[in-house]
C-alpha cells in the first residue's frame, strides 16, 4: 500500500473482497439451501434440542474428496461445524 499507494490498494481489496463474498456465499449455499437441509424453526423442535435444530437445517457435501476439503477449509462438514464450532475440521 505504501509502494503502490492507496489507487492500487483499493482496487486489489475490491477484487478480494468480491472473490471471497462469492466464494462464502457458494459454500453457505450448498450447506444449507438445500433439499436435505430443511428448515426447521427452533420453536418448532423445543428449547432442549439444539443439536437437533442443527443437525436438520445444515448438510454436508465432498466428505470423501480432499479437494472440496481443501477449498471449503472443512466447512463441506457442515453439521460438525455447526455442533462443534471450535473444532478445525480439516
Amino acid at each position: 500500500m505504501y509502494k503502490h499507494g492507496y489507487t492500487q490498494f483499493y482496487e486489489v481489496w475490491w477484487v478480494y473482497m468480491l472473490v471471497t463474498s462469492v466464494c462464502y456465499v457458494y459454500f453457505f449455499a450448498v450447506n444449507h439451501w438445500t433439499l436435505e437441509a430443511g428448515m426447521v424453526d427452533f420453536m418448532t423442535i423445543g428449547e432442549n434440542n439444539w443439536g437437533t435444530l442443527q443437525v436438520t437445517n445444515s448438510s454436508n457435501f465432498a466428505n470423501h474428496s480432499l479437494l472440496w476439503n481443501t477449498l471449503a477449509g472443512g466447512l463441506n462438514f457442515q453439521i460438525e461445524h455447526h455442533l462443534f464450532p471450535g473444532y478445525i475440521h480439516t
